[in-house]
């Protein structure tokens, strides 16, 4: 084998290492309100929309503001109103604005500089319009729900209608569960599921229905669906104590799980988010001994607990969570009446967290129904509205953010010819790494003495350290048993320990002497350590086998095809090289030769036979074992023909 392994102990860490800045932000201005939504933007940025102030802003990846306007759009109780990002990276926000018989629903494109693209009130004289959720669908076009109420009968509907991208009507449709909050949501068969309080509507790309399932929970609060791979996941809250309930659906409608699955927590949930994996995450507003907090839980596709964690310094009101790139979780909410933005980690860690109980969940009866709808058709008339906007100077205060340390390890020694591998030992990760050497990866592997550093920082420079430490390198030991061998049986092999002051040597054998004497095959190893500390280990594979070689020749043999002693040939009980058979006449002429142990001389020369007679030969062979070579045999002889 004659490898030789050369160590000393260290950590090699194998897990790939994901580094973020991690922190919990307070805007200081009074123009929000507290009616917050967060959405993703390019590069790890996001925006906060206040919907019940139409202020919003821009923050980019360390969360520095890019810029921020405030729409002069009139509304009325925009808190219950949406807003979302769009497909081209702009915003889109639906407001309540007046119109002649009421409010009606209102959509504002603003691109992703903030800035307004055009904007629509929605309206048909008579009718009052109360819209609840804005949705845009997989070609682009967007889809808004809405109640309304004839003002002549007090008959109220559900609205849904389509825009373009433009902001021009496509389609609008009625549906007759009158007066009922609730949500919609695009799905992914470009069609759209609307929930309308415990019905679920779902309607296929013409607006036409496909099925209703009424699900009698006894719940209230009702956000929109969510799709997942194998149906729709919704929430509300009990009506008893306020527990969170979740029900699913398939994508025929039919209810799963048995039933609803109730937490074991009170409190406000808020619109489930999907992760890139396919998981899901929501916040949990909770009160513990009168300090408010905030809980961020992820969950697989069937609601087990797959993380949670929990933030607050006193205050801290969660509401509302979106995910960045690479799945970091940003979190808005309100502290004291100001808003706040939580970057936090993949572990959803804050530098404000505080242990809580699991979120568990309870199987509880729920009844589930078909259910009929009327649909009628209605008009509506795109009126363009002509909003302008204005900025105001922000700033930003730190509330606290994940305090991370580097530490090198102590000073240490490595032994001549191995490695050692550099790296922070504790957990924290970073975004930038800057060695000495000019590696920026997360860990180094040295094999030279010396004084090394390391200075680490993340991309918004809340946390920025660095450490030192100094290598020696101890004298080498090497143990070295020499090749793999093969020995003649019967004989007896020594393996000897190399030169070592002050060593300590251990072979496999059990035995602690100069040397070891061998007599079976098998592989032997021996571990040296030195006086230092340094540590050395060799193998090799001994083998025994027979050297000899036993040669049988006949001294005559009668070709006549009788299928009797018809050829001459010698037989080996050995492995042999170097072969070469030479036979001669009486008169010292060459009649047969062959380099082959396997060929056979049938008593012929020129195609003819031979006279009976008397011939010489002369044999040479090499016994072989394995590569065990012996020096060459010539055996001299005779052999006759005979009849």
């Amino acid at each position: 084998m004659n490898h030789v392994i050369l160590s000393i102990l260290f950590i090699v860490f194998s897990h790939v290492l994901v580094g973020q800045s991690t922190f919990i932000k307070e805007i200081n201005n009074a123009a929000f309100g507290s009616a917050l939504r967060v959405v993703p933007a390019e590069n790890q940025s996001w925006a906060v929309y206040s919907k019940d102030s139409l202020k919003l802003c821009k923050f980019n990846s360390c969360g520095d503001i890019i810029w921020n306007y405030r729409y002069q759009i009139p509304n009325e109780t925009n808190s219950l109103c949406d807003f979302i990002a769009t497909q081209d990276r702009g915003f889109l926000i639906l407001s309540r604005a007046p119109s002649d018989s009421g409010n009606s629903p209102s959509l504002t494109k603003i691109n992703s500089a903030g800035l307004i693209t055009w904007s629509y009130s929605y309206a048909q004289d008579g009718f009052d319009y109360y819209p609840y959720t804005v949705t845009q669908d997989i070609q682009g076009n967007f889809v808004v729900f809405a109640n309304l109420t004839e003002v002549s009968t007090n008959n109220f509907f559900n609205l849904i209608f389509r825009v373009n991208s433009s902001g021009a009507i496509m389609d609008v449709q009625l549906y007759n569960y009158g007066w009922v909050w609730g949500g919609s949501i695009s799905t992914s068969d470009g069609g759209i599921l609307l929930r309308a309080g415990n019905n679920l509507i779902k309607l296929n790309p013409n607006l036409s229905v496909q099925w209703v399932s009424l699900i009698l929970s006894g719940t209230y609060n009702y956000f929109s669906p969510i799709e997942v791979s194998n149906g729709y996941i919704f929430s509300g809250y009990s009506n008893v104590g306020q527990l969170i309930t979740y029900f699913k659906i398939d994508f025929q409608g039919n209810l799963m799980w048995g039933g609803g699955k109730q937490s074991n927590i009170v409190g406000s949930p808020k619109y489930l988010q999907r992760k890139s994996n396919g998981n899901l995450a929501s916040l949990f507003l909770q009160t513990n001994s009168g300090v408010q907090y905030t809980t961020i839980a992820e969950f697989d596709e069937e609601m087990n607990l797959i993380n949670q964690n929990s933030f607050s310094n006193g205050s801290l009101n969660g509401l509302d969570m979106c995910f960045l790139t690479d799945d970091i979780p940003l979190v808005v909410g309100t502290n004291l009446g100001k808003p706040f933005y939580a970057k936090l980690d993949q572990s959803y860690l804050s530098g404000c967290d505080i242990n809580q109980a699991p979120i568990t969940f309870t199987v509880i009866p729920i009844s589930s129904n078909s259910n009929t709808i009327l649909v009628n058709a209605h008009n509506l008339t795109a009126i363009s509205n002509d909003f302008s906007s204005s900025t105001s100077t922000l700033s930003t205060t730190g509330i606290c953010s994940v305090t991370k340390v580097l530490d090198l390890g102590n000073d240490t020694v490595i032994c001549g010819g191995s490695t050692l591998t550099l790296q922070n030992q504790t957990n924290d990760i970073f975004d930038h790494y800057n060695w000495s050497t000019g590696e920026t990866t997360s860990f180094i592997t040295v094999s030279e003495p010396g004084r090394y550093w390391l200075l680490v920082y993340d991309d918004c420079d809340v946390n920025r350290a660095n450490d030192t430490i100094w290598i020696e390198l101890l004298p080498a030991i090497k143990a070295d048993l020499g090749d793999d061998r093969l020995v003649c049986e019967n004989e007896t092999e020594f393996l000897i320990k190399p030169t070592c002051i002050d060593c300590q040597f251990q072979w496999n054998t059990g035995d602690l002497t100069d040397s070891i004497s061998i007599s079976e095959a098998g592989i032997y190893w021996l571990e040296i350590i030195s006086a230092n500390g340094c540590q050395s280990i060799d193998s090799v594979e001994i083998d025994f086998g027979k050297c000899s070689c036993d040669l049988y020749l006949p001294n005559a043999f009668s070709p006549n095809n009788d299928g009797l002693n018809d050829t001459f040939s010698p037989k080996f009980e050995c492995n042999i090289v170097d072969y070469s058979m030479l036979i001669f006449n009486r008169w010292g002429e060459l009649i047969y030769s062959s380099t082959s142990s396997l060929d056979s001389w049938d008593g012929n020369y020129n195609n003819k036979r031979v006279a009976v007679d008397i011939y010489s030969y002369r044999l040479t062979y090499t016994s072989a074992f394995l590569n065990v070579n012996q020096s060459p045999i010539i055996e001299l002889g005779s052999i006759s023909i005979v009849n």
